[in-house]
């Protein structure tokens, strides 16, 4: 043999796996193709529809009964009970990639001391998608950072489905005179799924505008911010606020070309909150007492003003403002080699956000084509321009134009759905590529490696992490990440879940989209259990996205391998992974009651930031 042929040889070896000599080893990506083509054949997506019995097999989670269990001894036969044809198994390796024999014996000594301390501290992530790769890191106005989806709780908007899309992370409130804002240059949109095909029904795009009011001072506020001269026209602005921006609002169908519909027009965003002279700092509480120095009610008025409901539109409402950085996560710990504390430290503690939030009548849904009440959301920006600064494009009102009329499409350069998707699951190698394509190419492109992490992305994948704590977390052949993240879940998998897996057609596309059940009855906003599906709060991540839940435990546990065993997996490791925690436990502010829900932005003037470990 050449060694070229020996060292191809080689290569393809570590790339299969095998368990024990009798059977066929090939590589695991070619049977990964194959297992998924016979499943795709037989029906195998769709176990778990009404009428449908669903038994655990070999191999894919959960598949028909007409399909019989797979043997792996070379030569054998695989029989559809249904069809009484059988096919030739030779070159299916071992489930794809079977669950590592290793994993089936536990350490005694890891469970036992995790047990003996009821959770097991793990590295946290930093925040859900902030500076997930390294285009976007330089671009932070554009930067995606988390997506929520969930009924709307608010009393009496049950029959409403609630958006929001945040971006530009980790803003520290101080940070003036220039205080952080969406830019005028990017094509900001919240695109949803009604019908499982990875493709976007229903559109909405926010395209903003700043003016300067006054160029020739600094401020950012000429004197204390005040309501609009007339508040009840969305498009009259704060008074005092020397850079007001305003935004459009457009809605699009599937397929829409030309300019959509537009549903609101050169409304004002929400001001950011620089502190108690800024801010009218004298406002009536709560009983009627009279609040000094506090700016919380006098914001939180102002803020409001932001609320507009669209005419015509079945009472569609939308928001855009700074709110603060919701998504509570340790992130000092994660990295220092990863030193986990406890208690743990809110990272995102003290900082703010800025928010799309958009508010949609279900029937507004139905509408586009939806007939199951499950969706899939995503959102991405699209940079139309980045601006430069010369002696050419320079004027007295707007300190810096970019050449031409901003009115472009734009490029495509940031995409988020589900929490810490492309934060922690792609390699390097995708996460810009991630940002830059649609949901339905996350089949071809990111699939193999949520699918087989250890095989398809290399040893050092955060499951390979996971399993160092656990010793029970599977590297391979993860069909319950599929179903977290690409699939949904079909009904019935989890104990007394609907499920959140699309009906409407046989096969739903593989692609990352934060799919949401909404027929599933909200719960009140006092009631809801952090923990959302895991523990039994149907209406909570990773059906959809509350505020509130606790994204980074919830994608520990699933991540850990809690829900491996009801998708095919021979180990069980729920026990250990739902005492998986970064020991972060709620977030530094209260949140709203009310839309757009997340909490109000820190002041500039007096804020904390808690990131000391004990």
């Amino acid at each position: 043999m050449s060694p070229s042929r020996r060292n191809r040889s080689r290569r393809e070896a570590a790339r299969t796996t095998t368990r024990g000599n009798n059977f066929q080893t090939i590589p695991a990506p070619t049977a990964d193709k194959i297992w998924r083509r016979y499943l795709l054949q037989n029906g195998a997506f769709n176990t778990g529809r009404p009428g449908e019995t669903a038994t655990r097999r070999i191999g894919y989670p959960v598949v028909k009964k007409p399909i019989q269990a797979i043997t792996m001894n070379k030569g054998d036969k695989m029989i559809n009970k249904k069809t009484k044809k059988t096919k030739k198994i030779a070159l299916i390796a071992v489930a794809i990639t079977a669950t590592a024999r290793y994993l089936t014996k536990i350490s005694a000594l890891a469970i036992t001391a995790s047990l003996m301390a009821g959770v097991m501290l793990v590295p946290s992530a930093r925040a859900s998608s902030h500076r997930d790769s390294p285009f976007i890191s330089e671009d932070p106005a554009a930067d995606n950072t988390d997506v929520y989806a969930f009924v709307s709780t608010e009393t009496g908007r049950s029959d409403y489905v609630t958006l929001l899309s945040n971006f530009v992370p980790l803003q520290e409130p101080a940070n003036g005179p220039n205080f952080y804002k969406l830019s005028d240059f990017v094509n900001y949109e919240i695109l949803i799924d009604v019908d499982g095909d990875a493709l976007a029904d229903l559109t909405y795009e926010f395209k903003f505008k700043t003016r300067i009011v006054d160029p020739g001072t600094y401020l950012y506020a000429t004197n204390t911010i005040l309501p609009p001269p007339n508040p009840l026209d969305p498009t009259s602005q704060y008074v005092n606020l020397n850079q007001p921006q305003s935004y459009t609002l457009t809605e699009r169908g599937r397929g829409t070309t030309g300019s959509g519909r537009v549903l609101l027009e050169n409304v004002r965003t929400a001001p950011n909150r620089p502190g108690p002279k800024s801010i009218n700092f004298t406002a009536v509480g709560r009983g009627g007492t009279v609040v000094q120095g506090d700016t919380t009610v006098a914001y939180q008025n102002l803020a409001e003003m932001a609320v507009h409901t669209a005419p015509n539109s079945g009472g569609l409402r939308s928001f855009v403002g700074p709110r603060d950085e919701g998504f509570y996560v340790g992130l000092g710990t994660a990295f220092d080699l990863i030193n986990p504390t406890a208690p743990g430290a809110d990272g995102t503690g003290g900082f703010n956000t800025s928010t799309l939030a958009v508010e949609i009548p279900k029937a507004r849904l139905r509408a586009a084509g939806d007939t199951d009440g499950i969706i899939g959301v995503w959102s991405t920006a699209s940079r139309t321009r980045h601006p430069v600064c010369n002696s050419q494009n320079l004027n007295d009102n707007q300190p810096c134009i970019a050449p031409g009329v901003n009115n472009g499409v734009g490029t495509q350069v940031s995409r988020l759905a589900n929490p810490l998707f492309n934060e922690f699951l792609d390699p390097i190698r995708l996460k810009d590529l991630y940002n830059a394509t649609t949901p339905s190419l996350d089949e071809k492109n990111i699939f193999p490696g949520i699918l087989n992490p250890a095989t398809v992305q290399g040893p050092n994948t955060l499951v390979q992490q996971l399993r160092e704590f656990t010793r029970c977390t599977d590297v391979v052949n993860r069909r319950d990440q599929v179903a977290s993240f690409m699939l949904g879940y079909p009904a019935g998998v989890v104990r007394g879940f609907p499920g959140n897996r699309e009906t409407q057609t046989a096969n739903p596309a593989i692609a990352d989209e934060m799919r949401l059940n909404y027929n599933i009855p909200p719960k009140p906003f006092g009631a809801q259990d952090p923990m959302g599906v895991l523990n039994g709060d149907f209406a909570g991540f990773p059906n959809g996205r509350r505020v509130a839940d606790d994204s980074v435990d919830i994608l520990l546990r699933l991540w850990g391998g809690e829900l491996q065993t009801e998708f095919g997996s021979s180990t069980n490791c729920a026990l250990i992974a739902a005492r998986l925690t970064d020991n972060v436990p709620a977030n530094d502010v209260s949140y709203l009651p009310v839309f757009p829900y997340l909490g109000l932005p820190h002041e500039g003037f007096n804020h904390t930031h808690i990131h000391n470990q004990p």
